[in-house]
């Protein structure tokens, strides 16, 4: 355990908190939900650390605007009350062998999907698409498909369970 670390964690966790006032103040909700997200994600971090658990590694391959819109969209969800049980990033972005053209690949497993549910959750990801100008990508499984998934081990799910960075904590 590295206490410089834990710190570390626990400095950027307070960073965001400031970051959310500051926003709340100026009527900037969604990103103040968006922050919110990564201290609350920080300060798990230092926790877990503290007691010599480490967490998957972070998306270090997202450009901090990809940031941004990863971040965004999970929020514009929760504005929808669409809460995940799960955000995968997975493919290039997540390898770290993507090109210029590369797009965000996101798996979201919800405890049920609907045809319905699962356009309203594309037609989000479109719009934060355009909001900053890249592309993200989204599959969208049931907590019910995701475990067949699971247990036929397909390609895809095994790509995901390999590469794949946590964005919000992983089904079973």
């Amino acid at each position: 355990m590295s206490k410089k670390e834990i710190q570390l964690y626990l400095n950027r966790a307070k960073e965001d908190l400031m970051a959310v006032e500051i926003n709340l103040q100026n009527g900037l909700y969604t990103v103040a939900i968006s922050r919110s997200y990564y201290a609350m994600f920080y300060a798990a971090s230092a926790l877990l650390k503290s007691i010599g658990v480490e967490r998957k590694k972070h998306p270090l391959y997202l450009s901090e605007k990809e940031h941004k819109a990863t971040a965004d969209f999970i929020s514009r969800l929760a504005d929808e009350n669409i809460f995940p049980l799960s955000v995968v990033l997975f493919g290039s972005k997540a390898r770290g062998d993507f090109d210029a053209e590369s797009d965000i690949d996101l798996l979201l497993v919800l405890p049920a999907v609907s045809l319905d549910l699962r356009d309203h959750v594309r037609n989000i990801a479109a719009d934060v698409s355009l909001d900053y100008s890249t592309y993200l990508s989204t599959r969208v499984w049931s907590e019910a498909y995701f475990e067949e998934q699971a247990r036929i081990k397909t390609n895809l799910f095994q790509e995901v369970r390999r590469d794949g960075v946590e964005l919000l904590p992983v089904a079973s």
